[in-house]
């Protein structure tokens, strides 16, 4: 209490917070008992102070969802100096598919009673857990899981009223167990379609770096540069190998071709922007392949002081045209108005960011797909 002369204040209690610079593997750990003083202290180190040299490295483990909940919920004190004591599912394979938590009520495992249930949930996996819970030196604690925007899952612990030292226990033990480190892995229990990948990077436009994206996710990215159908990257992003030790930058390789270690991607993320003539020269080729009663040319347009590359579809036997327009901009929305006016046929090609002006662009009679980069498109520009 700190006396004033009208009252006594109460005084915050002191936070003690702790810098750890791990020299032997080269890692930097700031401890605090506030998430958000440790994500600013982070961020800071990051971008501020070692801009180029400290990157969260890219640990994904493959890893099937079921098996990886076999390998948690498979333990027992013998072999691994664990026992399960408890396991919260949220559905089930029982009708409606309800949530069931599983408990011991004594000192004993419930393996041998969730080996007798094993039917109600053989077909689920860790996405389906909400917590596993294990005795570990008569002291319990539980572990759970959350994924992130590319499908893997991160699993953590839950510390609360626990102490450091019964969590590295539990850590190290656990390693046994999966065959890798808890906290530094993410688990890729579902692998995502190139596709899939192309139109995630398309629908987000700036995408985090923090944590690394998935090695899928690099080498589509790494393809989409070497094909130029997306823009290069700001100076401030750079691809670097992982290598503490090697300063080799690519973003045509996969891997570092110095010493073929991974690469990562560091600075303020990626900005995926679309290289528009290069993108419409793909669609010409796939449509010199299957459009034969039409010219298909592509050339740069203007109106009203605006210039953009667009596709001209002619019918050879009539003759009238009929323009293919990527809507990537609002003054591109002008343009098919323009068009419109002029009354030409009109095919829009939108973003996924102006979806929204479809029923705009139906009014005034456009044709409008959605615009995609698959694989076929990548062929043709091989």
């Amino acid at each position: 209490m700190i006396p004033t002369e009208e009252q006594a204040l109460e005084a915050q209690r002191i936070a003690y917070t702790t810098l750890v610079l791990d020299l032997e593997n080269k890692k930097i750990g700031y401890v605090s008992k506030s998430k958000r003083e440790v994500a600013e202290v982070h961020n800071f180190i990051k971008k501020e102070v070692y801009p180029e040299s400290v990157f969260s490295p890219r640990k994904d483990i493959v890893l099937d969802d079921r098996e990886l909940l076999n390998k948690l919920v498979s333990v027992n004190l013998q072999d691994h100096g664990l026992e399960l004591f408890g396991i919260t599912f949220k559905t089930t394979q029982l009708p409606k598919s309800p949530s069931v938590r599983i408990e011991a009520a004594d000192d004993q495992s419930i393996n041998e009673s969730l080996e007798q249930l094993k039917s109600y949930w053989e077909n689920l996996g860790l996405t389906d857990v909400n917590s596993v819970t294990y005795r570990i030196n008569r002291s319990l604690m539980g572990v759970y899981s959350y994924g992130d925007e590319w499908q893997r899952r991160i699993i953590n612990t839950n510390t609360k009223g626990k102490s450091a030292t019964l969590e590295t226990e539990l850590l190290n033990r656990l390693k046994n167990v999966i065959g890798s480190e808890i906290k530094e892995s993410k688990f890729v229990v579902k692998q995502l379609t190139d596709n899939e990948i192309i139109e995630k990077f398309l629908a987000d436009k700036a995408v985090s770096i923090d944590p690394a994206i998935p090695k899928q996710a690099d080498e589509v990215l790494i393809r989409l540069l070497r094909h130029k159908l997306i823009m290069k990257q700001k100076r401030v992003t750079k691809r670097r190998c992982e290598d503490w030790n090697c300063h080799t930058h690519s973003w045509l390789d996969s891997n570092c071709p110095t010493c073929g270690r991974d690469m990562i991607v560091i600075g303020e993320g990626l900005t995926i922007k679309i290289n528009e003539p290069v993108f419409l020269k793909g669609i010409v080729n796939n449509l010199h392949e299957n459009l034969h009663e039409y010219e298909v040319i592509r050339h740069k347009i203007q109106r009203s002081k605006y210039k953009k590359w667009v596709i001209r579809l002619i019918n050879k036997k009539t003759n009238l045209s009929t323009f293919i327009v990527s809507i990537l901009d609002k003054k591109d929305i002008k343009l098919c108005e323009a068009l419109s006016r002029e009354s030409y046929g009109l095919i829009a090609i939108y973003d996924t960011h102006y979806s929204g002006k479809k029923d705009e662009l139906e009014a005034q009679g456009v044709w409008q797909v959605s615009c995609k980069m698959d694989n076929d498109l990548l062929k043709s520009l091989s």
